[in-house]
């Protein structure tokens, strides 16, 4: 899987061979880690690997009744034609 990495204004992601880091504003990061299905596509592994100035509220369950596991797929993304498609396992 080739890195991808997309801009959009405040937010950077990049994705590489073992994980995928969001990037909110050069003041917050996310790390999660993936796991690779194929050269297009991966799972994102539900983590709380962070280096912030703040907290965005990942260990909130905002009273959800199915909430993502910690070390369990999150979701799946595919890329195609240069677009990040995302399959969420929890749909609220």
């Amino acid at each position: 899987m080739k890195k991808y990495r997309q801009i959009h204004k405040m937010v950077t992601l990049n994705i590489g061979e073992t994980s995928l880091a969001f990037e909110y504003h050069g003041q917050c990061v996310y790390f999660y880690p993936v796991k690779k299905i194929s050269n297009t596509e991966f799972e994102m592994i539900w983590a709380r690997d962070v280096d912030c100035k703040f907290d965005n509220g990942t260990k909130e369950t905002f009273r959800l009744i199915a909430v993502p596991k910690l070390e369990k797929p999150f979701a799946k993304f595919t890329i195609k034609n240069g677009v990040l498609y995302a399959e969420y396992y929890y749909a609220e």
